[in-house]
């Protein structure tokens, strides 16, 4: 045995050890109703542009990927297959 090991106490040591986790304790949340219409603060504006720029880098990508799937199909010409993939 390690002499830093001492097996003759260990009860004594255990109140020492703080808990993992604190004690739970449930909290008070208001009620929030979803039919209510949602709250902006008055310096906040809408945030249409948010999804613009979402939406318009992802379509653009799409667009360039599929132009360019169709170049490389082209000069064999464009089976319905081949359109459907590109569809999708």
């Amino acid at each position: 045995m390690d002499a830093r090991v001492s097996l003759a106490t260990p009860a004594a040591h255990a109140e020492t050890f703080l808990p993992d986790a604190p004690p739970e304790d449930r909290l008070d949340m208001p009620e929030q109703p979803l039919a209510t219409e949602r709250w902006f603060a008055s310096d906040e504006p809408r945030q249409g542009w948010r999804l613009l720029a979402l939406l318009g880098p992802a379509l653009l990508v799409a667009g360039l990927a599929a132009r360019q799937s169709y170049t490389m199909m082209e000069p064999q010409g464009v089976s319905p297959l081949e359109w459907l993939v590109l569809a999708l």
